[in-house]
């Protein structure tokens, strides 16, 4: 092979490696030891036909084959949208309230007796039931009279639990002056009587000979004592 026709030859492939530059700069080691092999044999082909010109054995042509590098995968991952989450609120049904009555058992009705008779004031204020003292008989001794409200009638006791109202029986308000009982407020006394029930405030201010505001104190009193017998000491 004549040199020029060699020179002809190299320079298409060059061309066409330049062409191919994207291609094979990826193994340019490889392709540039490729070229300098195929130059090194071309020459030694030459010089071969040059230095025995009656040789008419053709070079045998070298096919070279090239095994492009493989262009990695790429993987692609899709990544779904997330579902947006619902939330459920489940609402259980009510439950039905129940009412329960409890009745408490009764209380035994404790039975209360007084004694006659009564010699001391405290156990009148103290009777929660006041009906139960009606009609008994009462006997105190060195008691001392309080508010003096008329000729007959006058309050006695210590205590607001220990006051009681008195009338006097009318035997012990009739005859002459000088044997009208006289009651004033300090006055130590013995009295006997009856315990009776207290009428309305316009009776008492009619019998008793009351005046409306002193028959308006009795308004809350259920029971007053009907002396029968009173004593100074």
């Amino acid at each position: 092979m004549e040199l020029p026709v060699l020179a002809i030859a190299i320079k298409r492939l060059v061309k066409t490696m330049e062409l191919n530059h994207n291609f094979f700069a990826k193994q340019a080691w490889f392709s540039r030891a490729t070229i300098i092999a195929i130059l090194a044999g071309s020459i030694a082909a030459c010089n071969d036909t040059t230095n025995n010109p009656n040789t008419a054995t053709p070079t045998p042509t070298k096919t070279v084959v090239v095994t492009p590098t493989p262009i990695p995968t790429q993987t692609v991952v899709v990544t779904p949208s997330p579902i947006p989450t619902q939330t459920v609120v489940v609402t259980p049904s009510p439950i039905p309230t129940q009412t329960v009555v409890v009745t408490p058992s009764p209380i035994p009705a404790q039975t209360v007796i007084v004694r006659e008779p009564i010699t001391d004031l405290a156990i009148v204020g103290t009777t929660p039931d006041k009906q139960l003292l009606l009609n008994k008989r009462v006997e105190v001794t060195n008691i001392k009279a309080q508010t003096v409200n008329g000729d007959r009638t006058f309050w006695v006791g210590a205590g607001n639990n220990q006051q009681l109202f008195v009338v006097l029986d009318p035997v012990l308000d009739a005859g002459s002056a000088e044997n009208k009982v006289v009651v004033k407020p300090g006055q130590a006394l013995n009295l006997t009587g009856v315990i009776k029930p207290m009428p309305s405030s316009q009776q008492a201010q009619t019998q008793w000979g009351l005046s409306a505001a002193e028959a308006q104190q009795l308004s809350n009193q259920t029971i007053y004592l009907q002396a029968d017998r009173i004593k100074f000491l």
